[in-house]
Protein backbone atom coordinates (compact mmCIF):
# COMPACT_ATOMS: atom_id res chain seq x y z
CA UNK A 1 0.00 0.00 0.00
CA UNK A 2 1.22 3.63 -0.99
CA UNK A 3 0.54 6.31 1.76
CA UNK A 4 -0.96 9.93 0.76
CA UNK A 5 1.65 12.31 -0.06
CA UNK A 6 4.52 9.64 -1.64
CA UNK A 7 5.47 10.41 -5.10
CA UNK A 8 4.95 7.09 -7.50
CA UNK A 9 5.09 7.26 -11.06
CA UNK A 10 3.04 6.27 -13.46
CA UNK A 11 4.44 4.36 -16.39
CA UNK A 12 2.06 4.42 -19.84
CA UNK A 13 2.94 0.97 -21.56
CA UNK A 14 2.84 1.75 -26.06
CA UNK A 15 3.08 -1.76 -27.08
CA UNK A 16 6.10 -3.40 -25.65
CA UNK A 17 7.87 -0.23 -24.77
CA UNK A 18 7.77 2.34 -22.01
CA UNK A 19 5.68 5.16 -23.79
CA UNK A 20 5.22 7.82 -20.89
CA UNK A 21 6.28 7.98 -17.75
CA UNK A 22 4.54 10.94 -15.09
CA UNK A 23 5.72 11.58 -11.26
CA UNK A 24 2.86 12.05 -9.39
CA UNK A 25 1.72 12.47 -5.86
CA UNK A 26 -0.93 9.43 -3.68
CA UNK A 27 -3.55 10.95 -2.64
CA UNK A 28 -5.13 7.38 -1.67
CA UNK A 29 -4.36 3.53 -2.42
CA UNK A 30 -7.50 1.95 -1.40
CA UNK A 31 -9.36 -1.72 -1.89
CA UNK A 32 -11.45 0.37 -4.35
CA UNK A 33 -9.68 2.93 -6.07
CA UNK A 34 -6.28 4.76 -6.89
CA UNK A 35 -5.83 8.28 -6.58
CA UNK A 36 -2.83 10.25 -7.34
CA UNK A 37 -2.40 13.73 -8.22
CA UNK A 38 -0.13 15.04 -11.32
CA UNK A 39 0.56 18.73 -10.48
CA UNK A 40 1.13 21.73 -13.12
CA UNK A 41 4.96 22.07 -14.16
CA UNK A 42 6.29 18.52 -13.30
CA UNK A 43 8.65 17.01 -15.88
CA UNK A 44 7.91 14.11 -17.35
CA UNK A 45 9.34 11.55 -19.95
CA UNK A 46 7.37 10.93 -23.27
CA UNK A 47 8.54 7.78 -25.87
CA UNK A 48 9.54 9.87 -29.22
CA UNK A 49 11.00 8.90 -32.64
CA UNK A 50 14.33 10.99 -33.48
CA UNK A 51 13.16 11.69 -37.24
CA UNK A 52 9.73 12.14 -38.83
CA UNK A 53 8.83 8.72 -38.27
CA UNK A 54 5.46 8.40 -37.28
CA UNK A 55 4.59 8.79 -33.25
CA UNK A 56 3.92 5.34 -31.31
CA UNK A 57 0.90 6.05 -30.61
CA UNK A 58 -0.12 5.21 -34.24
CA UNK A 59 2.50 2.54 -34.76
CA UNK A 60 2.37 -1.17 -35.56
CA UNK A 61 4.03 -3.36 -32.71
CA UNK A 62 6.55 -4.00 -35.54
CA UNK A 63 7.43 -0.43 -36.20
CA UNK A 64 7.52 0.08 -32.97
CA UNK A 65 9.68 -2.60 -31.86
CA UNK A 66 11.82 -1.56 -34.96
CA UNK A 67 12.28 1.87 -34.56
CA UNK A 68 14.85 4.46 -32.75
CA UNK A 69 12.64 5.60 -30.09
CA UNK A 70 13.71 8.12 -27.22
CA UNK A 71 12.22 8.80 -23.67
CA UNK A 72 12.58 12.70 -24.06
CA UNK A 73 11.88 15.03 -21.53
CA UNK A 74 8.76 17.08 -21.31
CA UNK A 75 7.35 19.97 -18.95
CA UNK A 76 4.03 19.38 -18.03
CA UNK A 77 2.35 22.90 -18.37
CA UNK A 78 -1.17 24.84 -17.91
CA UNK A 79 -3.15 22.03 -15.92
CA UNK A 80 -3.83 20.05 -12.32
CA UNK A 81 -4.88 16.51 -12.41
CA UNK A 82 -6.54 13.87 -10.44
CA UNK A 83 -6.08 10.32 -11.48
CA UNK A 84 -8.57 8.11 -10.35
CA UNK A 85 -8.42 4.66 -11.40
CA UNK A 86 -11.35 1.98 -10.06
CA UNK A 87 -9.25 -1.32 -8.84
CA UNK A 88 -9.68 -3.86 -11.66
CA UNK A 89 -11.05 -1.34 -14.09
CA UNK A 90 -9.87 -0.86 -17.85
CA UNK A 91 -10.64 3.31 -17.12
CA UNK A 92 -9.23 6.44 -15.47
CA UNK A 93 -11.03 9.72 -14.66
CA UNK A 94 -9.09 12.52 -14.78
CA UNK A 95 -10.29 15.87 -12.79
CA UNK A 96 -8.84 18.63 -14.06
CA UNK A 97 -8.22 22.04 -13.49
CA UNK A 98 -5.71 25.24 -15.15
CA UNK A 99 -2.60 26.42 -13.25
CA UNK A 100 -4.53 28.87 -11.31
CA UNK A 101 -7.06 26.14 -9.92
CA UNK A 102 -10.07 26.91 -12.74
CA UNK A 103 -12.06 23.37 -13.14
CA UNK A 104 -12.10 22.52 -16.66
CA UNK A 105 -13.95 18.95 -16.17
CA UNK A 106 -12.71 15.74 -16.59
CA UNK A 107 -11.46 13.16 -18.86
CA UNK A 108 -12.09 9.55 -19.08
CA UNK A 109 -8.77 7.81 -20.28
CA UNK A 110 -9.49 4.17 -21.38
CA UNK A 111 -6.85 2.00 -20.64
CA UNK A 112 -5.68 -1.33 -19.55
CA UNK A 113 -6.10 -2.23 -15.86
CA UNK A 114 -3.80 -0.46 -13.68
CA UNK A 115 -0.68 -2.51 -12.28
CA UNK A 116 0.60 -1.55 -9.08
CA UNK A 117 3.92 -1.97 -8.01
CA UNK A 118 6.21 -0.33 -5.16
CA UNK A 119 7.48 2.02 -7.20
CA UNK A 120 5.23 2.32 -10.19
CA UNK A 121 1.96 1.97 -11.47
CA UNK A 122 1.43 0.35 -14.68
CA UNK A 123 -1.16 0.36 -17.91
CA UNK A 124 -1.36 0.61 -21.39
CA UNK A 125 -4.12 3.60 -23.12
CA UNK A 126 -6.45 2.36 -25.21
CA UNK A 127 -6.92 4.80 -27.86
CA UNK A 128 -10.19 5.94 -26.99
CA UNK A 129 -11.34 8.63 -24.75
CA UNK A 130 -14.04 10.58 -23.69
CA UNK A 131 -14.19 14.59 -23.17
CA UNK A 132 -16.40 15.89 -20.27
CA UNK A 133 -16.84 19.59 -20.01
CA UNK A 134 -18.13 21.10 -16.16
CA UNK A 135 -21.56 21.02 -17.12
CA UNK A 136 -21.10 16.92 -18.05
CA UNK A 137 -21.82 17.17 -21.95
CA UNK A 138 -19.40 14.85 -23.20
CA UNK A 139 -17.95 13.98 -26.50
CA UNK A 140 -15.61 11.11 -27.60
CA UNK A 141 -12.22 11.97 -28.57
CA UNK A 142 -9.75 9.76 -30.51
CA UNK A 143 -12.14 7.44 -32.48
CA UNK A 144 -9.97 7.62 -35.57
CA UNK A 145 -6.74 6.58 -33.48
CA UNK A 146 -8.96 3.59 -32.56
CA UNK A 147 -9.90 2.81 -36.18
CA UNK A 148 -6.27 3.18 -37.24
CA UNK A 149 -5.29 0.94 -34.25
CA UNK A 150 -7.29 -1.97 -35.44
CA UNK A 151 -6.50 -1.39 -39.21
CA UNK A 152 -2.47 -1.59 -37.99
CA UNK A 153 -2.87 -4.46 -35.61
CA UNK A 154 -2.61 -3.27 -32.31
CA UNK A 155 -6.28 -4.22 -31.60
CA UNK A 156 -8.28 -6.92 -32.83
CA UNK A 157 -11.79 -6.09 -34.00
CA UNK A 158 -13.45 -7.49 -30.62
CA UNK A 159 -10.71 -5.52 -28.48
CA UNK A 160 -12.07 -2.18 -29.89
CA UNK A 161 -15.46 -3.04 -29.78
CA UNK A 162 -15.15 -4.23 -26.09
CA UNK A 163 -12.91 -0.89 -25.55
CA UNK A 164 -16.18 1.31 -26.35
CA UNK A 165 -18.77 -0.83 -24.69
CA UNK A 166 -16.38 0.28 -21.60
CA UNK A 167 -16.95 3.72 -22.72
CA UNK A 168 -20.68 3.80 -23.10
CA UNK A 169 -20.46 2.08 -19.40
CA UNK A 170 -19.40 5.21 -17.74
CA UNK A 171 -22.00 7.65 -20.21
CA UNK A 172 -24.78 6.87 -17.91
CA UNK A 173 -22.35 8.04 -15.04
CA UNK A 174 -21.69 11.28 -16.40
CA UNK A 175 -25.05 12.25 -16.84
CA UNK A 176 -26.49 11.35 -13.70
CA UNK A 177 -23.91 13.34 -11.89
CA UNK A 178 -22.38 10.21 -10.19
CA UNK A 179 -19.17 10.36 -8.96
CA UNK A 180 -16.42 11.61 -9.38
CA UNK A 181 -18.76 13.64 -12.02
CA UNK A 182 -20.51 15.69 -9.42
CA UNK A 183 -19.85 19.54 -8.93
CA UNK A 184 -18.38 19.59 -5.40
CA UNK A 185 -14.99 17.30 -6.99
CA UNK A 186 -14.31 21.28 -8.23
CA UNK A 187 -13.32 22.31 -5.12
CA UNK A 188 -10.98 19.84 -3.92
CA UNK A 189 -6.90 20.84 -3.57
CA UNK A 190 -3.86 18.79 -2.73
CA UNK A 191 -2.29 18.88 0.76
CA UNK A 192 -0.14 22.16 0.97
CA UNK A 193 2.48 19.89 2.60
CA UNK A 194 2.85 17.09 0.19
CA UNK A 195 6.34 17.08 -1.80
CA UNK A 196 6.68 18.30 -5.25
CA UNK A 197 6.64 14.82 -7.25
CA UNK A 198 10.16 14.03 -9.60
CA UNK A 199 10.93 10.90 -10.71
CA UNK A 200 13.43 9.38 -8.78
CA UNK A 201 16.91 9.09 -8.97
CA UNK A 202 18.04 5.63 -10.53
CA UNK A 203 14.65 4.79 -11.47
CA UNK A 204 14.65 3.01 -14.67
CA UNK A 205 11.65 2.58 -17.29
CA UNK A 206 9.77 -1.29 -17.86
CA UNK A 207 10.60 -1.01 -21.46
CA UNK A 208 13.16 1.56 -23.23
Amino acid sequence: MHSPGETIVLEGMIGPRTGLVIPATVVEDAPDILTCFVPDGVTLLRLLPSSEAPLPRVMSPRQIEASTLHLSPQVWRGKNVLYMVPRDARYAIHARWSSDWAFHGWYVNLQDRMIVQPDRWITEDQFLDIIVRPDRTWAWKDEDELSEATRIGRLSAQEAARIRATGESIVPRIECADWPFSPDIAHWRPNPEWEYPRIPPGWEPSRR
